[in-house]
């Protein structure tokens, strides 16, 4: 109700008096970072590592295929590790020897060591156990055709299984988001002017045969299809789109188990899907690189360098932008995380960044730290 006219105005020290209303907290608010001291920004920016050495690498095998490397190996780029078998088939063989335990799967059976059978299926040539079926069969994986296996690589063999060999690479490795292919060696060739730039298929040439290619910020199955054909042996990419990279695996699977394969091909994306720049230490380090061999990995993607190589190094703890405006600018934190309203409407986690001469405020979740 109104205040009768003329009342007195209430003392000031009455006013004080009075408790302060405290609004009821509110279940949803996010909560804020606290800013009372330094905020420590490694829980809340992705650690990306940057070169290292020791990394592992798997060579995967298919039933069929004949290992002939040994645990303590030393491999290089160009040593036969295995044997790949093409045109297989599966062939149910009867074996002289009964006991369970003498053709285990992944070993090795020969036509002595089988019954021979009335008309067609009879073991004729060397094939490879794939497993024992209950009535004390044995189904054996056998082909026509074989092609080498290669390292690919610098290391040693640390393991020798039927499904694959693992290898420890002697030389610096750096880590990709994803590869699709197999691993494939080849000299290494900048295809574009700028880390932003699109490598289209008009800019690859026949002179680019047998080497690996770094296609800047994306890279097309057109252009890959092209690439596969003028006999280049793999593509490096900031980005690529997820169906793109999907088809192309699939086409790959394709071409290994066609009668007439084409040679090893790989791509190798290493910053995201979608269209992502270079730019910045690894835009530096493929420059540097230019015209040394290098190697890639599908498992996991890895791009390997030469042992003695001389590459250049990051400080632990730079930070760079990965998307956005200003992608690939490496530089400091300038301040304290606020909450900070962008495009649509969305609000999140911001700080504000310091790096190509200029100041803005950048979300947290488009940052990385190198380690």
């Amino acid at each position: 109700a109104a205040e009768p006219q003329g009342a007195a105005p209430e003392s000031a020290a009455a006013r004080e008096s009075e408790p302060e209303s405290i609004p009821a907290p509110d279940p949803f608010a996010r909560e804020q970072p606290d800013q009372s001291g330094p905020f420590d920004f490694d829980r809340l920016i992705g650690a990306r590592p940057w070169l290292e050495r020791g990394r592992r690498v798997w060579v995967r095998l298919a039933p069929g295929d004949r290992p002939s490397a040994s645990v303590g190996d030393t491999v290089g780029p160009i040593t036969i590790v295995a044997e790949h078998l093409r045109d297989t088939r599966v062939l149910p063989v009867d074996p002289r020897d009964r006991d369970p335990s003498r053709y285990p799967p992944g070993s090795r059976i020969g036509p002595r060591e089988a019954r021979p059978r009335r008309g067609r299926g009879s073991l004729i040539e060397d094939g490879t156990v794939l497993y024992r079926s209950s009535r004390n069969r044995l189904n054996v994986v056998v082909g026509r055709l074989r092609e080498p296996v290669y390292a690919r690589a610098d290391g040693t063999v640390l393991a020798v299984t039927p499904g694959g060999i693992e290898l420890l690479l002697s030389g610096q490795a750096l880590t990709g988001v994803a590869a699709a292919g197999q691993a494939v060696h080849g000299r290494l060739r900048i295809a574009v002017s700028d880390p932003g730039d699109e490598l289209r298929s008009g800019g690859l040439h026949v002179a680019d045969a047998g080497s690996i290619v770094v296609g800047g910020a994306r890279i097309d199955v057109e252009t890959l299809t092209r690439a596969r054909a003028l006999g280049i042996h793999g593509v490096v990419a900031g980005g690529m789109a997820g169906h793109d990279l999907r088809s192309f695996a699939r086409s790959e699977e394709r071409q290994r188990a066609a009668m007439h394969a084409l040679p090893p091909f790989a791509v190798l994306v290493l910053e995201g899907y979608g269209r992502r720049s270079l730019a910045g230490p690894p835009w530096d380090l493929l420059l540097a690189a230019a015209g040394s061999s290098v190697s890639i990995f599908p498992d996991p993607p890895l791009l390997v360098f030469e042992p003695a190589a001389s590459l250049p190094r990051v400080a632990s703890g730079t930070v760079r932008i990965v998307g956005g405006p200003g992608a690939g600018t490496a530089g400091t934190i300038d301040g304290p995380a606020t909450m900070q309203r962008f495009e649509e409407g969305v609000h999140v986690l911001a700080v504000p960044f310091v790096g190509g001469g200029r100041r803005w405020l950048v979300p947290l979740a488009d940052l990385e730290r190198f380690e």
